[in-house]
């Protein structure tokens, strides 16, 4: 891992007080994305899964069958598909032990999948948290 890798994501535990459970992830997209030009990919995953963090989060409160929230149900599933393709492209450009480690810890046949995607996804919108507030600060 490149030493500026670790201090964003250092910096990103530091401001949200909370440290990463997929930090190894988080890592290989962020590297990934420097070394292959697909920060604006990084870019649209982490605003997807702050959107997709706080839907959710909705979405268990109030449900996702009434008319209210429909809308807002169809429009998660659709971010959380486009979520998954861009992991995938980020995971393209990792070395095949680790997209093999990554397949395995989110295998879509565990019981725990979504649960885990929805923690990795929260913590990617931290990323994307730190650069709101870090854009404001400047």
């Amino acid at each position: 891992m490149q030493e500026k890798t670790k201090l964003l994501l250092d910096s990103v535990e530091h401001l949200a007080q909370k440290k990463f459970l997929y930090r190894v992830e988080i890592e290989t997209f962020v590297e990934a994305a420097g070394k292959h030009g697909m920060t604006e990919a990084l870019g649209d995953l982490t605003f997807k899964a702050k959107f997709i963090s706080n839907a959710y989060n909705i979405l268990n409160r109030v449900g996702g069958d009434t008319s209210e929230t429909a809308k807002l149900a169809a429009e998660f599933k659709e971010n959380l598909e486009q979520s998954l393709s861009l992991i995938n492209l980020l995971l393209n450009h990792a070395p095949t032990d680790v997209r093999q480690k990554f397949n395995d810890r989110f295998a879509v046949e565990d019981p725990a999948y979504l649960n885990k995607l929805m923690i990795l996804l929260n913590e990617l919108s931290r990323l994307k948290n730190y650069s709101i507030d870090k854009k404001f600060s400047e």
